[in-house]
């Protein structure tokens, strides 16, 4: 997994797009927390970056104060919750 914070954009849109196309194509998970406001060219950029655009929709904030607002939601998606222990049939 991949974790990108950006309050900007890319200086090479188009690469930046290819590359992160690459690490989709290996089962990487890419997930962006943009300090930007949506409309703006680098949360249009990290929608396209982003695994799932929705996550960049849920950990968008407009100014890096906001940013602890969305830590328990970037936990969520990076950490998901691990199994309780116990006994589990397998199929």
């Amino acid at each position: 997994m991949v974790v990108i914070i950006t309050d900007g954009y890319s200086d090479n849109q188009a690469r930046t797009i290819i590359q992160a196309n690459f690490l989709k194509l290996a089962n990487i998970k890419i997930v962006c927390i943009g300090v930007v406001r949506r409309g703006d060219l680098g949360y249009q950029e990290l929608q396209q970056i982003a695994t799932d655009p929705e996550e960049v929709v849920r950990l968008q904030v407009d100014s890096f104060d906001m940013l602890l607002s969305k830590l328990l939601t970037l936990l969520a998606v990076t950490c998901p919750p691990v199994p309780p222990p116990g006994l589990y049939a397998y199929q």
